[in-house]
């Protein structure tokens, strides 16, 4: 009989979603007030394509599927995405559209 991996895993896949909510639930805050901030950038980095590297990289490490693995920058605390506008001229991504809106802030 032919087992979908959704089903096959459903459970798996509930009790980690479950344990990560927990986790962080239970986190403390950091109230701290930072004096530094490292800010790391990744151009052309959507969510389709860094869920293709996750799924690529856990395969070559020879993970069945690559859903279940995480890559580094995943793993931070904090985690954002940000939609820059594209060029005037052209319809494609530039970097350094996304570098001014981090340098100045956004307004």
């Amino acid at each position: 009989m032919f087992v979908r991996l959704e089903e096959e895993r459903q459970v798996d896949w509930e009790s980690t979603a479950k344990e990560t909510l927990d986790r962080v639930l239970r986190a403390q805050l950091n109230t701290n007030v930072a004096r530094n901030v490292i800010l790391f950038i990744g151009d052309g980095m959507g969510v389709a394509t860094v869920t293709a590297a996750r799924i690529y990289a856990a395969q070559q490490r020879g993970l069945r599927y690559g859903e279940e693995s995480a890559l580094s920058f995943e793993q931070f605390p904090h985690v954002g995405l940000a939609k820059v506008k594209y060029t005037v001229q052209v319809q494609r991504h530039n970097i350094v559209n996304q570098r001014n809106f981090y340098h100045q802030g956004a307004h």
